[in-house]
């Protein structure tokens, strides 16, 4: 079916799209799952749809598109199989997921769009920021200086070391949250016409309620009694995301709470070609380890390992959940997927409030909020919750109405479609009056 945003200036000579992500399941990573779900949603439009990924052993596979994972590296070296994967697709639209870690922060990938033009000029590309920051590299000086030299042939007034011709030459840019879009205008102010937010749906599948059901099968799979309150959290482990404080918060609240106990869903981060953020991880996970037997809270806390984006036990451990915590040191932004899926599942959620509260965000109303890296406060909001139902009813109910208002697969891929087509009828227009 076609959604109504569409509808209005249709698919019209819009027939084949190419994504291009370094990540792609069974690999560990947001992006993974955000290359397998926008393809997937894709595909049900109808359009032909092509994903250049890293070359991964076992990688996921779908009936409805086509997976090319021939890239052995995203560097110069591997620029021929980049140009024989568009020529051979020649695709309408090329969506470039870009994480500056995913592509170990080589150059080559920071000109994509200055490619895309040179090798298919009628395609339209449209350059999705995972995050607006970028990770330094220990590249080689035989690197650096070409990529100073790429940037300076090209112009170095439109092109920047961090970000290439990203900005320059992507016909339209997006964005995961607002604070991402507000740094991106100010590293490059004449974005400002181009650049579009859309938070990132759920990355799951979600299996339907079926009358309760799931949520029994979720509170089985877990081993939950029915007197149990599980709190979840949900979501790739690795500095930053609050879990230590979360297990303080844990051993407070468990001192008056019997009933209460933590599932913590999600494995260590990954990416094909950075192993940094790989080891930081591991060792972050081993400390919580560490800290719950220290604070005695070991036995409260079950860990679920990873969860696949396509499978449906994630899903099932949001139905069988009765409170969502994400205590994120940074605050809740847009583009935490973690909350767009609790969200859709009506899971009430707990999170914290950063310097930069978007205004979809509203206490007590589709989420609670509490100070970051705060244990005490984070415990007095778990109390809160766990001690009453009809808070966790009324947040459950604003966060699904959130989710179904900005969160939902059909409204991101309507919105980017349309800026594709946005983009390909200015093309034309400036083609006829020239």
């Amino acid at each position: 079916m076609t959604s109504p945003g569409v509808a209005a200036g249709g698919l019209a000579g819009l027939r084949r799209i190419a994504i291009i992500c370094a990540d792609f399941p069974p690999i560990q990573s947001g992006e993974a799952g955000h290359a397998l779900h926008l393809a997937r949603a894709m595909a049900r439009r109808g359009l032909e749809t092509h994903v250049l990924t890293s070359q991964i052993t076992g990688h996921a596979s779908d009936p409805t598109f086509t997976i090319h994972a021939d890239m052995p590296s995203w560097s110069w070296s591997s620029l021929p199989r980049l140009v024989r994967f568009l020529r051979r697709t020649s695709p309408d639209a090329v969506v470039f997921l870009f994480l500056s870690t995913m592509y170990r922060s080589h150059a080559m990938m920071t000109f994509l769009p200055t490619i895309v033009r040179a090798v298919v000029p009628h395609a339209v590309t449209v350059t999705q920021f995972e995050h607006a920051g970028t990770e330094p590299h220990d590249h080689s000086l035989t690197h650096r200086i070409i990529r100073k030299g790429v940037a300076t042939l090209i112009g170095s007034r439109s092109s920047s070391y961090e970000f290439g011709t990203l900005l320059r030459d992507s016909d339209q840019v997006i964005a995961l949250n607002e604070p991402h879009r507000l740094a991106l205008v100010e590293h490059w102010p004449p974005v400002t016409q181009r650049i579009s937010t859309i938070p990132p749906p759920p990355l799951m599948r979600i299996v339907p309620p079926d009358g309760g059901r799931a949520r029994e099968r979720g509170r089985r799979m877990l081993g939950a009694r029915d007197d149990e309150i599980l709190l979840l959290y949900y979501g790739y482990i690795y500095p930053g995301k609050g879990v230590e404080t979360l297990i303080d918060a844990l051993q407070l609240v468990a001192r008056a709470e019997p009933r209460v106990r933590l599932i913590v869903a999600g494995a260590i981060l990954e990416h094909v070609f950075s192993g940094g953020p790989n080891s930081h991880s591991i060792n972050y996970k081993s400390a919580l380890h560490e800290q719950a037997a220290r604070l005695g809270v070991a036995d409260r806390i079950t860990w679920t390992g990873a969860t696949s984006p396509d499978g449906e036990e994630g899903s099932l451990y949001m139905w069988a959940a009765d409170v969502c915590v994400l205590p994120f040191d940074r605050g809740i932004q847009l583009n935490n997927s973690t909350f767009s899926a609790a969200a859709s599942h009506g899971l009430p959620v707990i999170t914290t409030r950063g310097p930069l509260l978007e205004t979809p965000f509203v206490h007590g109303d589709n989420v609670w909020l509490c100070e970051p890296r705060n244990p005490e406060a984070l415990a007095a909001a778990m109390h809160t919750l766990v001690s009453q139902e009809p808070i966790r009813r009324v947040l459950g109910a604003g966060a699904h109405e959130l989710a179904t208002e900005l969160f939902s697969w059909d409204a991101a891929v309507t919105r980017t479609l349309d800026l594709i087509q946005l983009s390909r009828s200015q093309r034309g227009s400036a083609r006829r009056s020239a």
